[in-house]
């Protein structure tokens, strides 16, 4: 990833230069996803092991961006076919279904040039898909309505240029998606009828998302970094509690900025980073409910001597 002091040069990636062998994962193990990013999986038997899965046949230079399971017998994966290394052919979308048995070809009800990057789903009746043209400047947002795919306004401005796109969907009908054009970050929710732009707390002169995850509708966290005046910041971290985006303050690591987040219940989260121009190892960090909300944020994420970000040994 490059580092810039905005950090918004990462866009949803729904291109990818050499070719797609197949999808491996073991749907037949217990493992249910609770929204984007979330899941719990059972306990695995110790003969257990990662296999080839066959798909469909797909345009030659293809690959799948993002896999999203529901149970056992329903699972998506999104991407791109067809594209050239080159540039010359930028491909079209795929959607790919798990029945249980086997990947087939979702029919959708458009296509453009570009692919889809992100795929997200919560029930057989509740998915989205997010993917973007080449030029950056024009995105499409698919729906799965347990009957088929349809085709779902993007809710940020046409024609603008968005990097860092990301895409969750959680049990009863929430979804969230994140997109930075230049400046600060926007965050847009489904509340199961339209998607609308969500405010939240930015103390600073940018606030940069680069992961938002929900595990239910009460419980979704975007992570990222901020920027201030004087082009220094660090970590940053969201929490969404039902009705409002509140501040979770991370430890300050300068340049430091957060990539992923997994929350693993009401009451504990764990995300992860890194450290522009830096030769820290990346940072990682862990969020506990320790009590009601203070004035100005939920909880808060505390540094512990087996949560932290050391300096490499030179």
């Amino acid at each position: 990833m490059a580092a810039s002091r905005t950090r918004q040069g990462r866009r949803c990636r729904t291109v990818s230069t050499g070719s797609l062998a197949a999808l491996g994962a073991l749907f037949a193990s217990s493992l249910v996803s609770l929204g984007a990013g979330t899941a719990v999986a059972a306990v695995p038997a110790a003969s257990q092991s990662w296999k080839i899965v066959r798909g469909p046949r797909l345009a030659p230079n293809n690959v799948l961006n993002g896999v999203a399971v529901v149970g056992k017998r329903l699972a998506w994966a999104a991407g791109i076919e067809g594209f050239s290394s080159n540039g010359d052919r930028p491909g079209h979308p795929v959607i790919e279904r798990w029945n249980g048995q086997a990947w087939s070809r979702s029919r959708l009800p458009s296509a453009w040039p570009g692919g889809l990057g992100l795929v997200a789903a919560s029930s057989a009746t509740n998915a989205w898909a997010l993917g973007q043209e080449p030029s950056g400047t024009t995105e499409h947002l698919l729906h799965w309505n347990g009957h088929g795919w349809r085709n779902s306004a993007f809710p940020g401005t046409p024609g603008t240029f968005y990097g860092n796109l990301g895409l969750t969907a959680a049990p009863g009908g929430r979804a969230w998606l994140i997109a930075s054009p230049s400046g600060s970050s926007q965050i847009f929710g489904w509340n199961g009828t339209r998607w609308k732009q969500q405010s939240y707390p930015c103390a600073s002169t940018f606030c940069n998302f680069d992961r938002i995850v929900a595990r239910t509708g009460k419980d979704a966290w975007a992570v990222g970094n901020y920027v201030t005046s004087s082009l220094d910041g660090g970590p940053l971290a969201l929490h969404w509690n039902g009705s409002s985006w509140r501040s979770a303050p991370v430890p300050f690591v300068k340049f430091g900025y957060l990539t992923g987040v997994f929350a693993a219940s009401a009451t504990s989260a764990w995300a992860v980073g890194g450290v522009n121009n830096s030769s820290r190892s990346p940072a990682s960090f862990r969020w506990t409910s320790t009590g009601p909300a203070r004035p100005a944020h939920d909880h808060y994420w505390p540094m512990r001597p087996s949560i932290r970000s050391r300096s490499r040994s030179t």
